[in-house]
Order: structure tokens, then sequence, then C-alpha cells
């Protein structure tokens, strides 16, 4: 044991650190004082915004694509009228459309799209995907009152079930079926001409792809606003929907796979084309909020 000089000990101030310490803690609150105060309804009408867009995300996703589809079938019946026409003499009765069936479900549905966790089955040319939808991880439960099951998600980027990223996993609240209907043609159907009744399809299509831009443009509106805004990282949820759209259509010949594919793809192109469209065009250190959004 090594005796301690006294002299070489330093003696306990307690009076001047006590001091000290009220200084500092003085300064951390002059310091919090002069800071602006931070607008708490701000962060919430942010997050009840992000909500509502991401709720609008797959049933505007799925408009878009029914658009596509009847714009599709407005094509397919000029070529029907003219080759009608020319074999008959008589012009078709009715206009061909497909509508769009929403069936809720009792209770949201946890799907995995990767093809690994899928059973794909092609039955009269329509592609029918049973995706894996239950989860057995431990960290989170999320259980609905009228459903005996529980979705279990883990904090994990991937599933601890399947091992595939949640950004593959879809979040379902209702099924979509695809109705084809017909459109009454007018009661003069019999005294207009062919180019009329082409003419009235072409306006159609206008219409038609006017809507489709302007939920585009909405979009784009949207996914840029909540990249500016939101405080956690929030991925382009339509982006990633359509794409699963896209991936999830019917098998085929080459030249019925791309004319199937083709509308999607178009779509994203115009899509991602706007979004940048809307970055480019912001002024420097700028943000995309309420009042600039239009």
């Amino acid at each position: 044991m090594m005796k301690r000089d006294p002299k070489s000990v330093i003696p306990f101030k307690s009076c001047a650190r006590w001091n000290r310490s009220i200084k500092e803690c003085q300064r951390l609150f002059d310091y919090i004082i002069q800071l602006t105060p931070h607008q708490v309804m701000d962060t919430l009408s942010v997050n009840n915004a992000k909500q509502s867009i991401q709720l609008l995300t797959k049933p505007l996703a799925d408009i878009t694509k029914n658009i596509a589809d009847n714009v599709k079938q407005c094509q397919i019946h000029k070529l029907r009228i003219v080759e009608q026409m020319s074999n008959t003499g008589r012009k078709p009765q009715s206009t061909p459309t497909i509508e769009l069936v929403y069936t809720p479900l009792r209770h949201p549905k946890l799907v995995c799209t990767n093809t690994q966790c899928s059973t794909i089955t092609v039955i009269d040319a329509v592609l029918q995907c049973r995706a894996f939808n239950k989860y057995s991880n431990k960290d989170r439960e999320f259980k609905d009152s009228n459903s005996n099951s529980v979705t279990k998600i883990t904090k994990s980027e991937f599933c601890h079930k399947c091992g595939h990223s949640y950004r593959e996993h879809l979040g379902l609240t209702y099924e979509t079926i695809e109705q084809h209907t017909t459109i009454p043609a007018d009661t003069d159907i019999s005294t207009v001409g062919l180019q009329t009744q082409i003419q009235r399809l072409d306006r159609r299509i206008a219409e038609l792809n006017a809507e489709s831009e302007t939920i585009i443009n909405s979009m784009a509106i949207f996914a840029c606003f909540l990249a500016n805004n939101t405080l956690t990282a929030c991925p382009d949820a339509f982006d990633d929907y359509v794409r699963h759209l896209m991936s999830s259509q019917p098998y085929g010949t080459d030249p019925d796979r791309r004319g199937t594919i083709n509308p999607f793809e178009q779509l994203l192109n115009n899509y991602r084309h706007e979004k940048q469209t809307i970055i480019n065009n912001l002024q420097n250190g700028a943000v995309i909020t309420a009042e600039n959004k239009t």
C-alpha cells in the first residue's frame, strides 16, 4: 500500500461545483427559451395527411388501371365498328366497358407478393394469386375483433416467417373484381354515320386519358409532399403498387404479354416524369407544403 501524500489531494469544493451546475442549467434553459416553438398540430396534420394519402394510393392505382383497360376496349371497339360495317352494314348497338366492383374485407389482410410465397395458376387467361397472409413473429401483434387470426409483425426489415422484405408485403382492406358490361348506344345510333361514332369513341378516350392524367399529377404531388414533410422515410406506395399490378398480370405469349404490360410501363414512366418535373420546378431549398402544392 502506498501512502497518499496529503498535499496531493485535491479538495472537493461542493459549493463551486453547485454554482457551475446552476449556470450550465441556466444556459440550457436560455437556449430552449429562444428556440421557435414547434407546432404540434402541424405534425399531427402531416400524419393525418400521410394516412389519407396512403389510403387513396391503392384505389387510385386500381382506377388508373381500369381507365387504361377501358381505353383499350374503346380502341378495340373502333376496329370492330369498321369491320362490322364493312361486313354486315350494321353498327354495334352497345359499347363495351369494364367496371370495378369493390368488396370490403371483414378484417385487414397482409399478403406477401413475392413469387416464392404465392401460388400462381392461369385460369381462362386470368392470373389467380393466393398470397401468404399469416405471420408468427413475436414482436408485435395486430388482432381484429371480427377475426380469430392474429397478424404478427416484427420490427426487423424482413419477415421472420417467409424471410422476404416488408417492402414486398401489402396490406389489403378490400378486393376488386373486374366486371365486363356494355353501355347502350344512343337512340339515334341508326342515323349517325360511321365517322360520327368513331369521333364519339375518340372523345371518350380523350376523357379517360384526362382522368388518368389528373390522377397521375395528384399522386406525384402527394408523393413529393410526403417526401418533403414526413419525419420518417416514406416509400412511394403508388409506384410500388403499380409495379405489383404489373407483375401480377396474366402470363401469355410475348405479343399478348407486351400488350398487357405496356400500359403499366407507360403509367409508371408518366408518373415518374411528373414527379421529377415537380422536383425540378421547385426553387433551391424549397419544399412542398399545403400552400404551394398546387
